[in-house]
């Protein structure tokens, strides 16, 4: 970066190094360094000439990730707001391609107990998926657990909630089998959906599941924590 900055190399090329240094240092644990080259990324993008909106989609979408790990949810949500208008501009409002950033999109708007708007874009996201590759594609599991993860949080939409459990379930065991990481997802959603209808035993028992199942190590003490409260709550 150093040298590209020494020989007058700017634009494209020299947000693609800061992009992928923001990367680096986001997996490292130095948010702030990562934040700062994400930003220097996205000046030198919309200071170019020419069409940069794909480039402009990866910085945003790391700025937004960056922004989750700092806790700044509202940033994140308006960046990924800012890739889906990009890309769907680039990609057109119909390309299956976008799948991933309504999903993006629903998780930030499930951080912010957004229930309506994650579920508007969770069904989105659904739609693009079926169009492309039919409903029973792998990828349906995580999109089925971030609806259900929505309709869990109206009171009277628990019943859905529990129908697209038992849909995601099914396809993950017929596509990934029931010790894919994924499992520790899907019985995650269920403890929470338990613990909402008081329904702690059975909070706890979803969650012992989860901790059988091979997965990461941040999964894991995630599903430690929710396990402990369960218990507390008992």
């Amino acid at each position: 970066i150093a040298q590209l900055r020494a020989q007058g190399i700017r634009g494209p090329v020299l947000a693609n190094a800061l992009y992928e240094r923001s990367s680096l240092r986001r997996q490292n644990g130095d948010p702030d360094g990562a934040r700062a080259d994400a930003q220097g990324a996205l000046a030198e993008l919309q200071a170019a000439p020419g069409d940069q909106r794909e480039l402009l989609a990866k910085v945003r979408t790391n700025l937004a990730n960056i922004a989750v790990g700092r806790g700044e949810l509202h940033e994140a949500q308006r960046q990924l707001q800012a890739v889906l208008r990009e890309r769907e501009a680039l990609l057109g409002k119909d390309s299956p391609e976008l799948a991933v950033d309504w999903n993006n999109l629903g998780n930030a708007d499930l951080k912010l107990d957004r229930y309506p708007e994650a579920d508007a874009a969770f069904r989105r996201a659904i739609a693009l998926l079926t169009a492309q590759s039919g409903p029973e594609h792998p990828r349906m599991v995580w999109l089925l657990l971030g609806l259900a993860s929505a309709e869990g949080g109206e009171a009277k939409r628990v019943a859905d909630a529990h129908r697209d459990l038992d849909e995601a379930e099914r396809i993950m065991r017929k596509a990934l089998g029931k010790r894919h990481p994924i499992a520790i997802n899907l019985h995650s959603v269920r403890a929470t959906l338990a613990m909402r209808e008081g329904e702690f035993p059975a909070a706890t028992m979803q969650l012992r599941q989860a901790m059988a199942v091979p997965g990461s190590d941040e999964l894991h003490a995630s599903t430690r924590a929710q396990l402990g409260l369960s218990l507390l709550m008992q």
